[in-house]
């Protein structure tokens, strides 16, 4: 389990992961859940239960991109060159993903991840944002 959890829980389940598609673009990241047993629920599959799944089974290709990833990436902010800030979440929002970003400052602020907010290099492991501060509500720079 590389560290993250010790054993499965004692009602785990195995399941097979299925990708669908090309990871990282709006309608096409999904991925399917197969098991030999029944789900938790006949009408809500895995709903709002914890599915453990092997990284390294997932990740088939350098070209993929998942929300799990995305907290480990480098953060440039263009406008101030800075690389402080971090990725703490993310959340779809069905049109597009949104970046919960921390400033070096400590407040977050929620970012959207569609140029020209923010894009994503993914060869480099790095996000770059056009302009932090000016996405910051509470800040006195905005423009």
């Amino acid at each position: 389990m590389n560290g993250i959890c010790e054993a499965l829980p004692p009602g785990a389940i195995s399941v097979e992961v299925h990708k669908e598609g090309k990871a990282g673009q709006a309608d096409r990241g999904h991925i399917r859940i197969e098991s030999q047993s029944e789900p938790p629920s006949m009408q809500e599959g895995f709903r709002d239960f914890w599915v453990f799944v092997d990284a390294e089974t997932l990740q088939r290709s350098s070209k993929d991109l998942y929300a799990f990833q995305l907290l480990h990436f480098e953060c440039l902010d263009r406008a101030t060159g800075s690389r402080e800030a971090k990725i703490t979440g993310y959340q779809e929002t069905g049109a597009h993903g949104i970046l919960e970003v921390e400033l070096p400052e400590g407040r977050e602020i929620l970012v959207p991840l569609v140029p020209p907010h923010a894009t994503v290099d993914l060869e480099k492991g790095i996000i770059e944002f056009n302009d932090l501060h000016s996405l910051d509500p509470d800040s006195g720079d905005r423009n």
